[in-house]
């Protein structure tokens, strides 16, 4: 019950319906003078509208199950009052969350993604306080669900504060809502967040069905196999993910001064590749010596299991520059086709090769999704815009 309530958060990334992505880009043009900061605190505002109608529908519907009793159906016959409850009012923490998670993306774009990392902590904080208030009172695990929707909201709330203050965003203007959103063409809707949310759901989907696939093609074994190794693999490709969000504002501000040569990209992908590979050996490392402490010797773990897994971190690490620079109109598009393609590429093939290899075979699966319809096509394609950019400046 605690896990399923949990995981209605997981549909966060998809709640600012790519709209986020367009904040990162302003925030970043705003920095280095490319629009003003009254262009900027209207594209703020309009998406602030925008996601403030995604909060009032959320509530909306969560409200609306919850009269209907239709929580019922999905946590089953034995839900009780207090369930329903915290699945309303979880819905409601998710919702309100969502214009506030804007906070992030400013910070991303002002290339200050540590101080969003440090901040999360004031979230993990807040949980920690709601789950020992739950313990004291004898609370319901439906009511310990919530400590997850607490420390968002907090983490949020903080987070957008802080980023409005160093972007020198007024709150009150930005949250006066737009009876028509206007934004900046580049910064429109169809321009850049749909085919972001493309993006969001096309790596979703490559990075979270193995599990759910590789049950319905081989045994429990080899499923608690992949699922112990890929919490190994996880932490580390959100570390490496986390690191590198700073080049997206780097490498926006730089391209649009010409002042970003190919070579230097590349390096960045050929550092990015080897640290991956490295951490990933290590991740892989860690999972095999630590195995028979974590698991008491219940799960098996084969040694192609963990170097397919070490090759997942080191493909995921070398698509990070590429994608980065790729965060504008177009190359978004070029990214949801790529994304799209990778991830009925690692559907079919970690079924077919799931069936015959378990779970070494769903981390190749994803492996060579990855590096085939994202790494090298992305790089490639990154590496010939350059070219091709330095070549017109130059009049060659």
């Amino acid at each position: 019950m605690y896990t399923l309530l949990v995981s209605l958060l997981a549909s966060l990334p998809f709640a600012d319906l790519g709209l986020g992505a367009s904040v990162v880009n302003a925030t970043s043009d705003r920095e280095s003078g490319r629009i003003s900061a009254r262009e900027y605190n209207e594209q703020v505002r309009s998406t602030l509208t925008i996601l403030v109608g995604v909060t009032g529908a959320i509530i909306l519907i969560a409200a609306l199950i919850t009269s209907l009793d239709g929580w019922r159906f999905i946590f089953g016959e034995q839900e009780s009052s207090s369930t329903n409850l915290a699945a309303l009012f979880l819905g409601v923490m998710l919702a309100l969350s969502v214009p506030l998670g804007l906070g992030v993306r400013i910070l991303q774009g002002l290339g200050k993604n540590q101080v969003a990392t440090l901040l999360a902590f004031t979230g993990s904080i807040a949980q920690g306080l709601w789950i020992f208030a739950c313990i004291g009172l004898g609370a319901e695990p439906a009511v310990f669900a919530l400590s997850a929707g607490a420390g968002l909201l907090t983490t949020s709330v903080v987070t957008f504060i802080v980023a409005s203050k160093l972007a020198a965003l007024e709150i009150s203007s930005a949250f006066r809502i737009a009876s028509r959103p206007n934004f900046i063409s580049e910064y429109k809707p169809t321009n850049s967040a749909l085919p972001y949310m493309i993006v969001i759901m096309g790596v979703t989907a490559t990075l979270q069905l193995q599990r759910i696939l590789l049950a319905l093609v081989s045994n429990d074994g080899q499923v608690a196999s992949y699922g112990y190794v890929a919490q190994f693999t996880v932490a580390v490709t959100s570390v490496i993910t986390l690191a590198s969000m700073n080049l997206w504002p780097r490498y926006r501000s730089l391209r649009a001064q010409f002042q970003l040569p190919a070579t230097t990209v590349a390096s960045h992908i050929l550092t990015f590749t080897i640290v991956g590979a490295a951490l990933g050996t290590l991740s892989s490392a860690a999972a095999l010596i630590l195995r028979s402490f974590i698991t008491h010797d219940s799960i098996t773990v084969s040694m192609p299991t963990v170097i397919a897994a070490a090759t997942v971190v080191a493909a995921w690490a070398a698509t990070r520059p590429s994608t980065l620079f790729l965060n504008y109109p177009a190359g978004f598009w070029l990214q949801a086709a790529s994304s799209v393609a990778c991830a009925a590429s690692s559907v079919a093939l970690t079924v077919t090769w799931g069936r015959v290899w378990g779970a070494a075979g769903a981390f190749a699966a994803n492996a060579f999704s990855i590096a085939a319809f994202v790494a090298v096509p992305m790089s490639a394609a990154t590496l010939m815009i350059l070219v091709r950019e330095r070549r017109s400046t130059s009049g060659e």
